[in-house]
């Protein structure tokens, strides 16, 4: 039998010592995985408990504006909306002409033209006469009706007592937003600019739209 070259008092702990040494790279292991799945799950705490937040504040800003983003809605569209606004600018400039005691002698709108930035406009032309003193209060009144009117070309001709206004107005529209912000994503409020702004369309004289109401169906009386 051949001789061993490790003593018998080393052979007693080959298996301790190798049981040890696996218990210590297997906790090792167990260590570093552990630690891997902690550091992830407090990251995932950690954007949990930030969306939480964006979420809560996001319910607040919407309690807040809850009475007045409606309101405020409608106005902003009404003063640039998202479809051609030719007819609706020339119907506002007819009220316009009738609160200001002068008669509608011809008009026209235009074709659409597209600006640099998004912004499309249509042209709308007016031709009006009365005294003269109702011609300028008319002219003068454009801009303070919905949708905004700016006036471009004006031409006042006077023969006598009578005078003529000629009237060209841009409008413009553009198309509503197609993308909604994440969830996640925090709500800001309006700026103070941008608040002045609402403020100030908010006094032009918005488009009266009638609202009919369904009614219900009458019996039919039977030909026969």
């Amino acid at each position: 039998m051949k001789k061993s070259l490790i003593p018998p008092n080393f052979q007693v702990l080959i298996t301790p010592f190798g049981l040890i040494s696996a218990m210590a790279i297997l906790g090792a292991v167990v260590y570093n995985v552990g630690v891997a799945r902690i550091s992830q799950q407090n990251l995932q705490m950690a954007q949990t408990k930030k969306n939480e937040s964006v979420l809560a504040e996001r319910v607040s800003v919407l309690q807040e504006v809850s009475g007045t983003v409606t309101t405020q809605a409608k106005v902003a569209d009404a003063a640039v909306p998202n479809i051609n606004p030719g007819l609706l600018t020339l119907s506002q400039l007819r009220l316009l002409a009738s609160k200001t005691s002068v008669t509608v002698v011809d008009f026209g709108i235009g074709s659409e033209i597209r600006d640099v930035g998004g912004l499309t406009r249509v042209e709308t032309t007016i031709v009006v006469e009365g005294s003269f003193a109702n011609v300028v209060s008319f002219v003068s009144q454009i801009n303070t009706v919905a949708p905004i009117a700016v006036p471009g070309k004006i031409r006042i001709t006077s023969a006598g007592a009578l005078s003529r206004a000629s009237v060209t107005a841009s409008s413009y529209f553009a198309p509503l937003p197609t993308k909604l912000p994440s969830l996640t994503e925090p709500i800001t409020k309006l700026t103070s600019a941008e608040a002045d702004v609402i403020s100030k369309i908010s006094l032009l004289t918005q488009p009266a739209f009638l609202e009919l109401t369904a009614q219900p169906a009458a019996p039919r009386s039977n030909p026969f």
